[in-house]
C-alpha cells in the first residue's frame, strides 16, 4: 500500500497526481518526487501521518483494500462529514483533506470477503472511475508507449526512441497481465539497452 500527499495548489496548477499506477507525485525541489515515492513505499505507511501534509490538499491511497482494519478505521474517520462522527482519540480533527483511493481489486468482492469495511466502501464511493485493463484499450497503446519512452529517456538523459508501426502492432498482441506497469517496465528496458533511434 502506498500513501502520499500534496498541497491543493498542485491540483489547481494542473500537476498530475501520478505518472503511473501507485505513484505519488507533486510539487517540490529536484528529486522530491523520488523521495516521496521512497517514503510512500515504507512498510506500514499511515494515512494519519500523511494527513498534515495533505491539509487543504489531496491524500492518495493506492490499493485501499490492502489496508488493515486499524488503518481502514483511520481513513473512515478522515472521511467523517461531521466533527461529532469522528473518533476523539485518533481523529485528525479540523483537517480539510480530499481523499482519492485506488484498487486493482474488485471492491465489492473485497467487502464480501471481509477485506474492506462496507461503510468505508460506501464513503469512498462518492465518485467511482473504472479504468479498464490495458488489453481492453489497445487504442491507447501508441500514446502510452510514447509517454513511457519520454519519461525514461529524460531520466537517462538521452533522446527518446520512436517505435515503428510494426513494433506497436507486436506490443498490441501481448495480453499485458501487468497492465500499464508491465508496459512501462518494458519500455524502460528498451530505452536503457537500445541505441537505435527507432525500435523496430
Amino acid at each position: 500500500m502506498r500513501v502520499g500527499a500534496r498541497p491543493r495548489s498542485a491540483v489547481e496548477d494542473g500537476v498530475p497526481l501520478a505518472e503511473e499506477p501507485g505513484g505519488v507525485h507533486g510539487e517540490g525541489p529536484p528529486h522530491a518526487e523520488e523521495e516521496a515515492d521512497d517514503e510512500a513505499d515504507e512498510e506500514g505507511a499511515n494515512p494519519l501521518e500523511q494527513a498534515d501534509a495533505a491539509e487543504a490538499g489531496t491524500l492518495y491511497l493506492a490499493e485501499i483494500s490492502e489496508l488493515d482494519d486499524r488503518l481502514q478505521e483511520v481513513v473512515l474517520d478522515l472521511l467523517a462529514e461531521h466533527p461529532d462522527e469522528r473518533d476523539e482519540s485518533s481523529s485528525p480533527r479540523g483537517r480539510d483533506v480530499r481523499i482519492i483511493a485506488s484498487s486493482s481489486f474488485d471492491l465489492d468482492a473485497a467487502v464480501k470477503q471481509g477485506r474492506l469495511r462496507s461503510d468505508l466502501h460506501q464513503r469512498l464511493g462518492t465518485l467511482t472511475i473504472l479504468v479498464p485493463p490495458l488489453r481492453s484499450r489497445l487504442h491507447d497503446l501508441p500514446e502510452l508507449i510514447a509517454a513511457c519512452a519520454q519519461k525514461h529517456s529524460r531520466r537517462c538523459n538521452r533522446l527518446a526512441p520512436a517505435f515503428s508501426a510494426g513494433s506497436v502492432a507486436a506490443l498490441a498482441c501481448c495480453p499485458w497481465p501487468g497492465n500499464v506497469r508491465e508496459l512501462d517496465s518494458l519500455i524502460e528496458r528498451l530505452v536503457v539497452v537500445s541505441d537505435r533511434p527507432v525500435i523496430e
